[in-house]
């Protein structure tokens, strides 16, 4: 199921509409751009799509294509919750170097950082040179470079960015 599908199913199933999402977020989010997103016509960021599932009180995973795999990972179309995305790539935890990750350049990079600051705001401000990425953090990264969660930790390491703990 494509990004914009994903968007419209989370939406309808909270039985809003574009401009109901528009009022409940103050303007936040626009029908307009909302609708942009839903057609596939506009990308969305991972700090906007956060935000949007928050909004719509559901998992993050849930508005998340799965990566092209040879096939669906389940029979819901859905990715598998973090615990099994963790147990899938054989890693609970990687080590990112946060500080190497300021100097990375190129698609992607402004992503992960982005998803660095909320993933560090959300564990209560907690900042330094390394944050542990857990198994969900695994699957939105591996989203934010088109790759399967397996993906994620050789890529990392490659760039000098993470280590498995």
């Amino acid at each position: 199921m494509a990004q914009g599908d994903l968007l419209r199913l989370a939406r309808t199933r909270r039985q809003m509409t574009l401009h109901d999402v528009e009022a409940v977020t103050e303007g936040e989010f626009k029908a307009a751009s909302l609708s942009a997103y839903e057609r596939g016509e506009r990308a969305i960021s991972v700090l906007r799509l956060m935000r949007i599932a928050d909004v719509y009180k559901t998992p993050l995973e849930d508005l998340l294509p799965a990566p092209d795999t040879g096939g669906e990972y389940s029979d819901t179309g859905r990715p598998p919750r973090p615990g099994l995305v963790a147990q899938d790539v054989g890693v609970q935890r990687l080590r990112l170097d946060v500080e190497r990750l300021v100097e990375m350049r190129g698609p992607g990079w402004d992503q992960l950082r982005n998803l660095v600051g909320a993933i560090q705001q959300r564990r209560r401000g907690r900042s330094g040179r390394y944050l542990f990425l857990r198994g969900e953090d695994i699957w939105i990264v591996g989203a934010i470079f088109g790759l399967t969660p397996r993906e994620v930790a050789p890529m990392l390491e490659r760039e000098g960015l993470a280590r498995p703990t």
